[in-house]
């Protein structure tokens, strides 16, 4: 084992806000998760963002091309044009935490299936969970198809 793994090794684990702040100062393992410490985009490689760099994505499975981005494309014609896009967000986040919220009401450790001696969780709440995860996943692909509807996208390079 080399002296540096040895030396990032032998620093202890802070246990307490004190030790946390102390650690600033030693030179284990804890002294490298400070943000300080990493290391700095120059500024050559900022301007290379804003002009070289072009973000591009494209999405060419069969799943996404043939049903998915249809069934998009027909679910945000049901949304007003007024509706702006980060609401239809927000209302996937709200279906994503109702689900959590669900489960944990009736399995506060997520447990019940393998703990016999616990009381199962109702079905109607695996249906409820699975619609809402279905309608978050959904609600997010349409934002960005209500976005560019209304124009509302960004452009992030000009």
């Amino acid at each position: 084992m080399s002296s540096d793994v040895e030396r990032l090794l032998e620093a202890p684990e802070p246990t307490t806000a004190s030790d946390v702040s102390t650690t600033k100062s030693r030179s284990g393992i804890w002294s490298h998760i400070y943000i300080y410490k990493m290391p700095q985009l120059t500024q050559e490689q900022l301007i290379g963002f804003s002009t070289k760099y072009k973000y591009s994505s494209i999405d060419t499975s069969p799943l996404s091309k043939y049903v998915m981005h249809p069934l998009w494309n027909w679910g945000v014609t049901f949304f007003p044009t007024w509706v702006a896009p980060n609401v239809m967000t927000f209302a996937g986040y709200i279906c994503l935490l109702v689900d959590y919220c669900l489960l944990a009401h009736y399995d506060w450790n997520f447990t019940a299936e393998n703990d016999p001696t616990t009381t199962s969780i109702p079905r109607w709440v695996w249906f409820v969970v699975a619609v809402l995860h279905a309608a978050s996943h959904h609600l997010d692909g349409m934002d960005g198809k209500q976005a560019r509807r209304t124009g509302q996208e960004l452009h992030w390079v000009n």
